[in-house]
C-alpha cells in the first residue's frame, strides 16, 4: 500500500473514515475525527428521547390516576345517592311522628282534651318599653 498515508489511530477517540474518488484506480483514504457537531447532535437526540419517554410515563401516569379519580367519584355518587334516600325514609318517618294528626292522637291518649274558647283568656299587659323581669316577682308566685 504505496501513497497511503498511515496515521496512527487511537481507539479512545471516534473516528469517521471517508472514501475520496478513485484517482487511475486507487482509492484515497481519508481519516476524518469526529467533530463536536456529530457529539452534540448525538446528545440533542439523546436529550429528545430521554423528554419523550418522560412525557409517555408522565401521560400515562395521568391516565392512571385520572381512571383512579373517575372510578372513586362513581363509589362516591353511589354512596351519596344511598345516602339521599336514607335521609328521604327518615325525614318521613319523623313527619310522620311529629304530625298534628299523631300528636292529637297521642294527648287524647294522655287524657288531654282539645282547647274550648271559654277556656281562653286573654290579658293585657302594659308595657313600658323595657323587657325585664324581675326574679323576686317569679318566686314570689
Amino acid at each position: 500500500m504505496t501513497g497511503v498515508a498511515q496515521t496512527k489511530i487511537d481507539p479512545m477517540r471516534q473516528v469517521r473514515q471517508n472514501y475520496v474518488a478513485q484517482e487511475n484506480g486507487r482509492v484515497n483514504l481519508r481519516v476524518v475525527e469526529g467533530s463536536p457537531k456529530n457529539t452534540f447532535l448525538s446528545l440533542r437526540l439523546y436529550a429528545a428521547m430521554f423528554a419523550l419517554t418522560l412525557v409517555v410515563i408522565g401521560a400515562i401516569f395521568s391516565r392512571v390516576q385520572l381512571t383512579e379519580i373517575t372510578e372513586k367519584m362513581g363509589r362516591d355518587a353511589k354512596k351519596l345517592e344511598i345516602l339521599e334516600s336514607d335521609e328521604l325514609i327518615l325525614r318521613t318517618k319523623l313527619e310522620d311522628k311529629v304530625s298534628a294528626v299523631n300528636v292529637e292522637e297521642r294527648a287524647m291518649a294522655l287524657g288531654m282534651e282539645k282547647l274550648r274558647k271559654y277556656q281562653v283568656e286573654y290579658v293585657n299587659v302594659p308595657f313600658d318599653g323595657k323587657d325585664e323581669i324581675n326574679a323576686s316577682k317569679l318566686n314570689a308566685k
